[in-house]
């Protein structure tokens, strides 16, 4: 890595990791590990030892970039910190092992963050499909998801973390072998903002969101998403009280948004 310079954080401390990693970034960046490749940020995924590693290769071609850079708030410095301030207030996510930059550090063009893997994963979009639109969903996964999750989101905008792209990709869970018993990870933190208190305004954002990664299914009906608001407003505020307000208001929003979705299809 005799090119790049950077921060190196606690957790891992194996002389053999770091030359495996120098060895991969001085390849060139093995294509054959892409998860996706893009023109500003390319995705890597591969082993180290027993050890599951995301790399996440950003470039700084504009002039943008380089002001937030300089600013110290492009977008892979704006995710490890957020990454940090996640794990401070106990928002399970990735933990950073290290951010390297290519060149002088405010005006490199490429950044370089690494992230351990969260093994034996699996996103919510895919467990979604796999345990709700099977033939034969058990019911007891999906009454554990909407407990679950409720519980998650509730201490999520306690904590005054808001997501601005909340979508099923984003989320994981693991371990992915057990449906009943799982942990929820955020990723892709580009777009997280952590607030003093988060509005209403924004928790209704994310609790229309997560209509669309997986309370719109016919799979869950209205009581289910009724559950999903008094768990929600359970853990969030320590009441039950005021489930029907925060419904219309959701519902409001979903309408708001499936209207625009639908002239924005049409146009």
């Amino acid at each position: 890595m005799g090119e790049y310079s950077g921060w190196q954080f606690h957790g891992v401390d194996d002389e053999a990791f770091f030359e495996a990693l120098k060895a991969f970034i001085d390849s060139g960046f093995d294509r054959s590990a892409a998860v996706s490749l893009r023109t500003t940020r390319s995705v890597f995924r591969f082993l180290i030892g027993n050890k599951e590693i995301y790399v996440k290769r950003y470039f700084m071609n504009t002039m943008k970039h380089r002001i937030q850079t300089l600013f110290g708030c492009n977008k892979a410095q704006r995710s490890c910190q957020t990454a940090s301030i996640l794990l401070a207030k106990d928002v399970a996510t990735p933990r950073p092992i290290c951010l390297l930059w290519r060149g002088a550090q405010y005006f490199s063009t490429e950044y370089v963050l690494v992230s351990q893997g969260i093994a034996d994963s699996i996103s919510l979009r895919r467990f979604v499909h796999d345990h709700l639109l099977c033939e034969h969903p058990d019911p007891r996964i999906k009454r554990n998801l909407i407990h679950r999750f409720a519980a998650f989101m509730a201490h999520m905008h306690q904590s005054g973390i808001y997501h601005g792209d909340f979508t099923a990709n984003n989320i994981l869970l693991s371990p992915a072998s057990n449906p009943l018993d799982f942990k929820i990870y955020l990723i892709d933190l580009d777009a997280i903002r952590s607030v003093h208190r988060i509005s209403t305004r924004r928790r209704v954002k994310n609790l229309d969101e997560i209509g669309r990664n997986f309370m719109d299914l016919d799979k869950l009906t209205l009581h289910d998403r009724m559950i999903f608001l008094k768990y929600y407003l359970h853990h969030f505020c320590g009441k039950k009280a005021g489930v029907r307000g925060l419904f219309h208001t959701v519902r409001k929003r979903t309408r708001h948004r499936l209207q625009k979705n639908r002239k924005n299809s049409v146009g």
